[in-house]
């Protein structure tokens, strides 16, 4: 039986908590290669808790109340789009004018002003730098914060802008997606004219077209071969000291993989770890994004190692963008704090990957963590 006969065969509420708990994200067995699947039609959206707007009137536009954070599956509306953005990405600033388009006449529209309604959810990003984004592109729907990339991640990092047409009220808590659409949108009638089909769906409906659609998958591959990448760790902890014991890699359940080994310098011994980060970027116009950083046994980050990382056109960094980023990370602890302000820690025309790095290390602390409980650091 085939993976779509057998979600067939299940009730619609142990269909929804399979696909959406059990198979969005799969890990492979490579150290650094990591295979996520992007949300897709008929999966419950993330309840990931956002903040209620400063301004009443986009709080009486989405038709929520109080002063609490809220969900999406709270926004008073038959179908709802929720832009997956981010504010330095070439595509979402280039969608942000035909969305305006697309609001104007979805508002003008009797038969869909007050059923359909839109957000944007920004990732990566800041509530100030947000205001900066809307106030220049003149945005008239809600625009909301993802700093920590909370959403990005739970929707399976699809390169962005992503748009997931949403029915709220829907199969349960976050309610059920009736649809998606991957990259830049410039038909805003087209789009329009889709968002009205999708409003009249039901969910036996939105359920039999989901078991069909084949969902997109986010792959980011080494770009060296677990070989190179030792021989590259290696390299980095014989600038410490003299290895004492081979290398030896130690896969942490929900942290992926980390490499640690013990050197010798001046009589004294210490273990050092390198952990491999690969990522996509949140854009549909950038490279992955692949580096190294390692940490000594008391959590102080000891080197920032780029493996690939780019800049606006897809250009390397040099060595000027290199050690200002080492400048930022370097002699930090990994439970620090690694709080992201484009503005004064990115490298220049790097933004996107600058906040990806930084979001990386604030989640070292957890790497730490499972190591403290393993007994390897202090």
């Amino acid at each position: 039986m085939n993976r779509g006969n057998f979600l067939n065969s299940l009730p619609p509420l142990v269909w929804f908590y399979l696909f959406f708990f059990l198979f969005p994200t799969v890990f492979s067995q490579n150290a650094y290669c990591e295979e996520k699947a992007v949300i897709k039609t008929g999966d419950l959206f993330p309840q990931i808790a956002l903040k209620v707007p400063a301004d009443p009137k986009d709080v009486a536009y989405l038709g929520i109340s109080g002063e609490k954070p809220f969900f999406v599956s709270d926004v008073k509306a038959d179908l709802l789009l929720v832009e997956i953005m981010n504010i330095n990405c070439g595509s979402c600033q280039r969608q942000a004018p035909i969305y305006n388009k697309l609001y104007d006449l979805i508002e003008s529209t009797p038969e869909t002003k007050g059923r359909i309604k839109m957000i944007a959810i920004a990732t990566g990003s800041e509530d100030k730098y947000i205001k900066e984004y809307r106030d220049y592109f003149k945005a008239h729907y809600p625009i909301f914060a993802d700093p920590a990339l909370h959403v990005y991640s739970a929707i399976g990092k699809s390169p962005v802008p992503l748009a997931i047409y949403l029915h709220p009220r829907l199969g349960g808590k976050g309610g059920v997606v009736a649809g998606t659409h991957e990259g830049l949108y410039e038909d805003y009638e087209g789009m329009f004219r889709e968002m009205k089909y999708f409003m009249e769906m039901d969910l036996a409906e939105i359920l039999n077209v989901g078991s069909e659609v084949e969902g997109s998958v986010m792959t980011v591959k080494p770009i060296m071969s677990e070989k190179e990448i030792e021989a590259k760790i290696q390299s980095a902890f014989n600038l410490k000291g003299n290895p004492k014991d081979p290398i030896e890699r130690i896969d942490i359940e929900g942290q992926g993989s980390v490499y640690t080994a013990k050197i010798v310098k001046n009589d004294s011994e210490e273990r050092l770890f390198a952990k491999v980060v690969s990522q996509p970027p949140p854009c549909d116009e950038c490279h992955d994004i692949h580096f190294i950083y390692i940490f000594d046994e008391t959590g102080n980050i000891r080197q920032f190692i780029p493996l690939q990382l780019t800049k606006y056109d897809n250009e390397n960094w040099n060595i000027k963008d290199i050690e200002k980023m080492r400048g930022k990370v370097v002699g930090k602890t990994i439970e620090s704090p690694f709080y992201f302000d484009e503005k004064v820690d990115a490298v220049s025309s790097a933004t996107i990957t600058s906040m990806v790095i930084f979001r990386n290390l604030e989640e070292g602390k957890k790497l730490f963590s499972a190591l403290k409980a393993k007994g390897l650091v202090k």
